[in-house]
């Protein structure tokens, strides 16, 4: 009777085998040519067959990506956003990215492959006319917006005989309307991708801090004036840090939410003013490189222990990388940003100091009240300590910033919009070849629309002639 049993057992076995061999046969060549068609079209760059992400995207997940409304066709929200004074306009990522449903988890599960290949990247000379021409057009945009300031300023006295309380108005309702464009487009982007992001417990955990006194939840990702925004939550407590390294687990406790609110943080979520701050994808990358990996200098050994267990052997082990022949470490900026996409191609949220910050933050599942962007912190800040009535806040103490305190900041720059990068930033991705910087743009495609950031058109162009003479078609 055993027997029998095992010869039963052997004749389901064998079906069984047979079933999944037959399958592997049917999908394996569907499969291939899907995967294989995705591959190529990371490689070239070229991302003009936007159709052919929608496909792929229903045919792994059984519905319809997100698609670009009316509403968001028309760059706004009740008519009142204007996409051409607010960086770079969702079409040009629609036309640059293509619509794939990015924001699926499962895009971002298969560990991707790099090429070694210099093509596309210009030359020193290239390189120097590229950074000087977008020096050009950034001194001509902020003598527009240097004007229009000094005409509003005409305006304002010539009709209040220099009365600076009524300038003062002026000037903080047009951040207020600055404040509100932000959260129009938030609402917009989060609709446009379906309330995309992780789960809250993150957030709520690790990134949300606390001010009692002032009813505030702030959310504080790396790179993005952390240190700024814990020393002065710190100084609401009536705290007086005396050191640079806010980050100790001394001083974050007494901040922290999770750590203060207890049990209570949904309910403060419900009623606390929340705040965030953004900043540039492309210029937060480079900080990080800089500060975690010497700025691509071969050094001896890392910064601290810290620094290599966390950032240096996590990235030499995903890149296969050892020491240098003369025993040095070295990670170069192509090779950080392979990392980037590595580490940010799983559907954990990474590396918080490069993590996206629409993830981070559960912006499209938390209301935020304000968002701020480090590009106009100070402005930003002023303004919400003459709403609040934070008499602790000294909106001129920049942690880590080179350009150091000014006091004349808000009286003299615009109280426009800032979406473009740095030129300083510019010069390290006109190094980098074009297939990777599209990847890079790719991963931080939500990110820039949501906050309103542009991509640089010496970018834009280069993607886009890869992109060209990988099909023959060349302009």
């Amino acid at each position: 009777m055993a027997h029998r049993a095992m010869r039963k057992l052997f004749v389901i076995c064998l079906v069984c085998a047979a079933s999944t061999i037959i399958f592997y046969l049917i999908s394996y060549p569907a499969l291939g040519r899907s995967y294989g068609a995705l591959e190529r079209t990371l490689l070239t760059g070229d991302f003009s067959d936007s159709q052919f992400f929608q496909d792929l995207y229903n045919e792994e997940n059984g519905v319809k990506p997100p698609v670009f409304d009316e509403l968001s066709r028309d760059g706004g929200m009740d008519g009142s956003f204007e996409a051409d004074e607010y960086g770079t306009k969702t079409e040009e990522l629609e036309a640059l990215l293509g619509v794939d449903g990015i924001e699926n988890e499962d895009d971002y599960t298969e560990e991707p492959d790099f090429m070694d290949s210099d093509e596309g990247i210009p030359n020193d000379e290239e390189v120097a006319g590229l950074i000087a021409d977008y020096e050009d057009d950034d001194a001509g945009i902020k003598s527009y917006n240097s004007s229009q300031n000094v005409q509003s300023e005409n305006d304002t006295s010539s009709s209040s005989s220099g009365d600076q309380e009524k300038s003062d108005v002026k000037l903080y309702q047009n951040i207020d309307q600055r404040f509100t464009k932000r959260l129009q487009k938030v609402k917009e982007v989060c609709r446009k991708y379906n309330y995309p992001g992780m789960s809250k417990k993150y957030t709520k955990r690790h990134l949300l801090y606390y001010s009692k006194r002032y009813d505030l939840l702030v959310c504080l990702c790396a790179k993005v004036g952390s240190s700024t925004w814990k020393s002065h939550l710190l100084h609401m407590k009536g705290l007086n840090p005396n050191t640079r390294n806010v980050h100790t687990n001394y001083w974050e406790n007494k901040v922290k939410a999770s750590n203060i609110i207890g049990s209570s943080l949904d309910k403060r979520i419900k009623t606390s003013t929340m705040i965030l701050t953004a900043r540039h994808p492309l210029d937060r990358l480079v900080s990080a490189f800089r500060d975690k990996f010497c700025d691509g200098k071969a050094v001896d050994k890392p910064q601290s222990d810290g620094h290599y267990r966390y950032f240096w052997r996590p990235a030499m082990r995903s890149l296969h990388k050892g020491r240098t022949r003369h025993g040095k470490l070295q990670i170069s900026f192509v090779d950080f940003l392979k990392y980037v996409i590595i580490d940010q191609s799983q559907s954990t949220l990474g590396d918080r100091h490069w993590s996206r910050i629409f993830r981070a933050c559960s912006v499209c599942k938390m209301k935020y009240d304000y968002i701020m962007k480090l590009e106009t912190y100070t402005e930003d800040l002023l303004s919400l300590r003459r709403k609040f009535n934070v008499t602790e806040l000294n909106v001129y103490d920049k942690r880590h910033s080179k350009s150091g305190n000014n006091p004349e900041a808000l009286e003299t720059s615009s109280v426009s919009e800032v979406s473009r990068i740095r030129s300083s930033t510019l010069n390290y991705f006109l190094k980098v070849p074009p297939y990777l910087i599209a990847r890079i743009l790719k991963i931080y495609r939500v990110d820039f629309e949501m906050f309103g950031y542009e991509i640089p058109p010496q970018l834009r162009d280069m993607i886009k002639k890869r992109g060209n003479n990988s099909t023959g078609t060349h302009t």
